[in-house]
């Protein structure tokens, strides 16, 4: 059973990665640091990470978003029962032999609508880059990638050796806390962000 997995993974990832990855179009988001619906991305491969994710979701709260978490996980078991309701987990079971969404799931990501994404992909993946390129967010942050050039508008440049989830979203707060993006309000008048 374990050899059919493997190679049926390598067949879906192999799909997914393929097609056409549409470039991401910066949208307007009012508040950068305190945006209304937040997206948190990450792609877990062990029981451990979500311990992790967790306090990352924990320390996003914080700024009273709405907030949810898209976890993705590349084999075919659960991870761990999940009880929080901002917290979607899901994996190759999701997705079809040949690396499309199946129904539930891509009408999920879909139709969600985010002013912000933050994704917490440390290492190059084309199935991971197919999946964020199809997540609606205005804003898009991310870990500097060559290979993720068209779908993110900032990048910051850390590697997973060097931060943990924590330590990238603490300085991804820190990065737009230092950009003090100015944005129109509905008077029409510009106002910082702070």
């Amino acid at each position: 059973m374990q050899v059919f997995d493997n190679i049926r993974k390598k067949i879906q990832i192999s799909f997914g990665r393929r097609g056409h990855v549409a470039t991401h179009s910066t949208g307007l988001v009012e508040d950068l640091i305190n945006p209304s619906n937040l997206c948190l991305f990450f792609c877990a491969e062990k029981q451990e990470e979500l311990n992790e994710i967790r306090s990352v979701l924990k320390q996003a709260r914080a700024n009273e978003s709405r907030i949810t978490v898209f976890i993705f996980h590349p084999g075919y078991t659960g991870l761990d029962v999940i009880t929080d309701k901002s917290i979607v987990i899901f994996n190759l079971n999701d997705f079809t032999l040949f690396g499309r969404m199946r129904e539930n799931m891509a009408q999920q990501i879909k139709s969600e609508h985010f002013d912000l994404l933050i994704s917490f992909v440390f290492k190059h993946d084309g199935f991971n880059r197919k999946l964020l390129s199809e997540i609606n967010a205005k804003f898009k942050i991310g870990p500097q990638q060559d290979e993720m050039e068209g779908i993110y508008d900032l990048t910051i440049n850390a590697k997973k050796e060097l931060f943990t989830y924590q330590g990238f979203y603490k300085e991804v707060n820190h990065y737009l806390d230092k950009l003090n993006i100015r944005v129109k309000n509905t008077d029409g008048e510009f106002k910082e962000n702070k």
